[in-house]
């Protein structure tokens, strides 16, 4: 897992690429820079945005003139750059290299921009923090508005609401009656949330997680529809446990792994970061994942951890994904209407795009590969090969 100075190198490391950095922020990173902990990070995202493995020696000099840039932008006389083409496909299949920005604003398409225009004239912005609390008596508090403070009290606990997160905390050591509490996500929504023993929850879109408000029994338990990340608080004597549609369930004492939960979806998988857990019966390492269907539960070796937690970290990871694969993804953070027509795509892909974007941007980067396209009518998108 990355740190928290880690995630910020990256998240800034990709504004540069993408050439939204500010001058605040390009100090900040070449500030960060400085420190050779972070070398492996620039680099990965370097080759990325490169779409090539580069030899050490042009690493470094790339590298170098990145962190002069940086300098040129903190002063405010940093000049518009053009990168070359960053996308590549081959015939089993398309390859995305990095987010769509840096495609979109660092290859100008031979697409006139009228036609751009009218074509997303009415762009659908990325999703954000968004979440509805369900109290036990019923009441609901909308959280996508709510500033930072104490939205409820229930028994000896309050629920304090901070920017895209709300937590518990003890206001008192008497135990008060069960109280029930649900947070739900819409469809472009995602929210934290840090539970009454400290485990740290984090709620993809189309989401909902319902939980007691005190985990005070031998056993602490919260039901999931959807995907959610957890980071769990270690408890020894009282595991935690996540139910899931289907009679599924996941038990932890204490770790970091992915749930993805969706109805509508035929497998639920359950994918482990840290730690151990048990998915249906099934004991888990660092690294793999249980994936649980009609025929029981298959136990992959190898799984692709980074794939898996790609949307807590702001990103769309597709490796090997069916078109159709792609679109339940952004269907669930943009809120679309998706319509299929003249047969199925058969292609398959891969590659990183950023969640932060506007969906045109996205679609736009898969129509490059020349193996899809789309048809825009505000949130109804119709695809076709």
């Amino acid at each position: 897992m990355l740190t928290e100075n880690e995630e910020k190198v990256r998240m800034l490391l990709g504004r540069y690429y993408q050439g939204t950095i500010a001058g605040a922020e390009a100090a900040e990173l070449a500030e960060l820079l400085k420190d050779d902990r972070y070398d492996g990070i620039a680099e990965e995202t370097l080759m990325a945005f490169s779409g090539e493995v580069l030899p050490w020696h042009d690493e470094q000099v790339a590298l170098d003139r990145m962190v002069e840039r940086l300098k040129d932008v903190t002063a405010g006389t940093a000049k518009p750059f053009w990168r070359r083409p960053l996308l590549r496909w081959t015939a089993a299949a398309a390859v995305l290299v990095l987010a769509a920005t840096a495609t979109y604003q660092f290859w100008p398409r031979p697409q006139a921009p009228a036609v751009a225009a009218a074509r997303y004239a009415n762009d659908v912005q990325p999703g954000s923090n968004r979440a509805v609390l369900t109290l036990d008596d019923g009441k609901q508090v909308v959280l996508d508005d709510a500033g930072n403070g104490q939205i409820a009290q229930q028994g000896q606990y309050i629920a304090n609401i901070a920017p895209g997160r709300i937590a518990y905390t003890v206001n008192s050591t008497i135990p008060g009656p069960l109280k029930y509490n649900k947070l739900s996500t819409p469809k472009g929504g995602k929210f934290q949330l840090v539970l009454p023993d400290g485990t740290e929850v984090w709620l993809n879109a189309n989401s909902s997680l319902y939980y007691e408000t005190t985990l005070s029994g031998n056993e602490r338990v919260v039901e999931l529809r959807g995907e959610g990340y957890f980071k769990v608080a270690p408890h020894v004597l009282r595991p935690f446990i996540v139910k899931m549609p289907g009679g599924r369930k996941v038990e932890v004492l204490g770790t970091e792994f992915n749930a993805s939960a969706y109805e509508e979806d035929e497998v639920i998988t359950t994918t482990l970061v840290n730690g151990a857990v048990k998915a249906d019966g099934t004991l888990l390492r660092p690294g793999q994942q249980a994936r649980s269907g009609s025929n029981g539960v298959q136990l992959q070796q190898d799984a692709d951890v980074t794939a898996a937690i790609a949307w807590k970290n702001g990103m769309f990871v597709f490796n090997d994904a069916s078109i159709e694969d792609v679109m339940k993804q952004l269907d669930r953070w943009y809120d679309l209407e998706v319509v299929y027509e003249k047969g199925a795509v058969k292609e398959r892909f891969n590659g990183t795009i950023s969640r932060e974007v506007p969906l045109s941007k996205v679609l736009e980067l898969f129509e490059l590969t020349g193996l899809v396209h789309f048809k825009i009518n505000g949130k109804t998108i119709t695809v076709n090969s």
